[in-house]
């Protein structure tokens, strides 16, 4: 399987680095088709992370791919670095809805049913959040070719949070990546 590599970025309002995650440190690959699923160990922790009882409530982040130009976020995460961080994996289904809150939107990760159904009957769900907040890539999009492409990356950047309920006001995006 071919395509461009990614590692996770949290960053702070200054777009400095405040943490990474390695996909492969949750036995994942770096292809975006790898560890962008709903089941994965590496989803449970960027989702706590992200959530209201995670250190990086309400922070920028990004799927940081290895395709865009040479100076990005992915050649910036370095092995070794004290930034890398390996947080467990935490049963995160609770939290249903990805929260833009720069767009002021959101989207149901589970619309198609409850999480228990998702993870007893269709393991390989992909999860929105990897592919609203990649780079906005050159040359490809990550091995993504789907229903929805033209979203692929149009919240990247943007503050993000997992929540239980959506935000009243708030604008629900449809996407099927699936």
């Amino acid at each position: 399987m071919g395509g461009q590599y990614f590692k996770i970025v949290i960053l702070d309002t200054d777009k400095n680095i405040r943490i990474w995650l390695d996909p492969y440190n949750y036995g994942d690959g770096y292809n975006l088709m790898q560890h962008a699923f709903l089941n994965t160990h590496l989803m449970g922790a960027i989702e706590f992370l992200i959530s209201p009882q995670g250190n990086y409530y309400k922070s920028s982040i990004i799927w940081a791919g290895d395709y865009k130009e040479k100076d990005n976020l992915y050649n910036k995460c370095k092995w070794g670095d004290y930034l890398q961080q390996t947080p467990p994996p935490y049963d995160t289904r609770c939290y249903r809805y990805i929260v833009n809150h720069t767009k002021k939107m959101y989207v149901d990760k589970y619309p198609d049913g409850n999480s228990g159904d998702i993870f007893r009957h269709d393991v390989y769900k992909i999860h929105p959040l990897p592919l609203l907040v990649m780079d906005n890539i050159i040359g490809g999009k990550g091995c993504y070719e789907g229903n929805d492409e033209h979203l692929l990356g149009t919240w990247s950047g943007d503050i993000i949070s997992m929540e239980l309920n959506p935000p009243d006001n708030y604008t629900k995006l449809i996407c099927n990546f699936n």
